[in-house]
């Protein structure tokens, strides 16, 4: 997978994205937010996308997001403006395979439903490590392909 051809499919879906796939994968989102709600602190939303988790972050949780696509980052900033969120420290358009923040900047890492759409996910993973501080959580939900079966029937 090439990050232009991500790029290029996400220019697309963008302004759709939410109608299409979001009650689909809420499910994990709500229970990756849900942990970090409990814990508190900061939290770096890897593949933020269009914002469908923002929604579900307490007011005392700092979210920072980033992804690869500025048309879904677009969308994402404009649902944290109109629902007045005042706990997004930012949204950052960057490859999650180098992810521009220092060692252990946060205390939870999340990923939803992106592990399956990066190119190479392993070296994702490194940088979700590195991120994470000593002790914090890395999140990750991802679709289950016997629900996908399910719905697509």
């Amino acid at each position: 997978m090439q990050v232009e051809a991500i790029q290029k499919s996400y220019r697309r879906w963008a302004p759709v994205y939410d109608l299409t796939f979001g009650r689909i994968t809420q499910g994990g989102r709500a229970l990756a937010a849900a942990h970090v709600n409990t814990q508190g602190g900061s939290v770096l939303e890897v593949g933020i996308g269009t914002g469908l988790a923002l929604d579900f972050y307490g007011a005392h949780v700092r979210v920072t997001g980033i992804d690869v696509s500025a048309e879904m980052l677009r969308e994402a900033e404009a649902k944290a403006r109109k629902r007045g969120l005042r706990n997004l420290s930012g949204l950052h358009q960057m490859d999650a395979r180098q992810i521009a923040f220092p060692d252990a900047s946060f205390d939870h890492v999340a990923a939803m439903h992106v592990m399956s759409v990066v190119p190479e996910p392993e070296r994702v993973l490194d940088e979700m490590a590195r991120v994470v501080r000593p002790g914090g959580s890395v999140l990750i939900a991802n679709r289950c392909e016997i629900a996908v079966r399910v719905i697509a029937a």
